[in-house]
């Protein structure tokens, strides 16, 4: 995989675990836990979001496949809060899910679309710590959008506790829609170099179709959770 330079890992990595954080928790119906005039909340997110992208880091350094990366990553930061913000195993896996979910949604939204467009490969994209981030710009200003959007909301918590056998198909349902969408991801960016011009727009159309399926999904869990 790419290896990371302090500059990716401040202006990118960093915002993104930060706003990552926000958006898991803001779900699982833990607001409390973010309020910045409570000097525990701090040290919470000072610990985790370094945390996350150390994992980030380590993970792209000693691993080449993109899945094995995503799977690791999953792991790790669900222990990462289950251990920092004391929350259920269930709620942190949902977080995980949902705001990686979120963050592949958003990418395959317009990344092969920027990859076809400038006929640009993965390896000249890595090797340019400024391309990196512009295009991480508008993933952070929808994420902050997200983060703003469930602020207002203020999701009450999620009562899975008492619906035993429906969380694990929720949990279970979402992780294979999950695993789909970076296999389909790995796919892309792999065979990137060898696809012809039309194929790159054929897989372009298809990551659009994701999107689509995404945000309905989204929006009928968090409808449901919200019945709870």
């Amino acid at each position: 995989m790419d290896k990371m330079s302090l500059f990716t890992i401040l202006a990118v990595s960093l915002p993104e675990a930060v706003l990552n954080i926000y958006i898991g928790l803001l779900l699982t119906g833990h607001r409390s836990k973010l309020y910045l005039d409570d000097k525990i909340n701090i040290v919470r997110l000072i610990i985790t979001a370094p945390l996350m992208v150390s994992v980030t880091f380590f993970s792209r350094y000693i691993l080449t496949e993109l899945l094995l990366v995503v799977l690791f990553n999953v792991l790790l930061y669900t222990l990462i809060l289950l251990l920092v913000y004391k929350i259920k195993w269930h709620e942190a896996v949902l977080a995980v899910l949902i705001f990686y979910g979120l963050l592949i949604t958003i990418e395959i939204a317009y990344m092969p679309q920027f990859f076809v467009l400038f006929e640009i490969s993965m390896e000249e994209y890595f090797a340019s710590d400024l391309t990196r981030f512009f295009t991480s710009i508008p993933q952070r200003l929808i994420q902050l959008g997200i983060v703003v959007s469930l602020w207002n909301w203020d999701i009450v918590y999620l009562k899975l506790q008492y619906h035993k056998k429906l969380k694990y198909y929720v949990l279970a349902f979402t992780f294979l829609l999950f695993i789909a969408e970076v296999s389909f991801c790995t796919l892309f960016l792999y065979s990137l170099n060898m696809l012809t011009h039309n194929f790159r727009i054929y897989f372009s159309i298809l990551s659009i179709v994701f999107v689509a399926v995404n945000i309905t999904y989204s929006k009928m869990l968090l409808t449901f959770l919200k019945q709870l």
